[in-house]
């Protein structure tokens, strides 16, 4: 919160200040309080939309869960020779294991993704 403060002094301030200066300023004119201004009320404002997050982030990740199936190296064959039947390319189940978990490393960070950006919408819907 300290830095949040001097920053946003500095945004408003009508001249351009160096930040030690500033600091100075703020420890001179309100000590060591002054840098701690409005910690309470971004505690209440970050506590609820952080546990919507979360929340919502878990309730999502399990639903594209569901949707798209488990993280398998099986399942992944299929979804691969799925993808490049048509291509000639070669099919997921000729490939090592290796090459198979990465793609399953792939589609983890696609859900995990896709849940971070449900969830920071619906957070933002909630508590805009």
């Amino acid at each position: 919160v300290p830095v949040d403060v001097v920053s946003q002094q500095q945004m408003v301030s009508a001249n351009q200040v160096r930040v030690s200066d500033k600091v100075r300023a703020i420890f001179r004119n309100e000590g060591i309080r002054g840098f701690y201004r409005g910690y309470w009320m971004s505690i209440s404002l970050f506590v609820p939309g952080s546990a919507m997050w979360w929340g919502s982030y878990s309730l999502y990740k399990e639903q594209y869960w569901r949707l798209f199936g488990e993280p398998s190296v099986d399942a992944l064959s299929d979804v691969a020779e799925v993808a490049h039947h048509e291509s000639g390319a070669p099919l997921a189940s000729g490939l090592p294991r290796e090459d198979r978990e990465v793609l399953g490393s792939w589609r983890m960070i696609g859900i995990q993704g896709l849940s971070a950006v449900s969830a920071g919408c619906t957070t933002s819907l909630i508590t805009t």
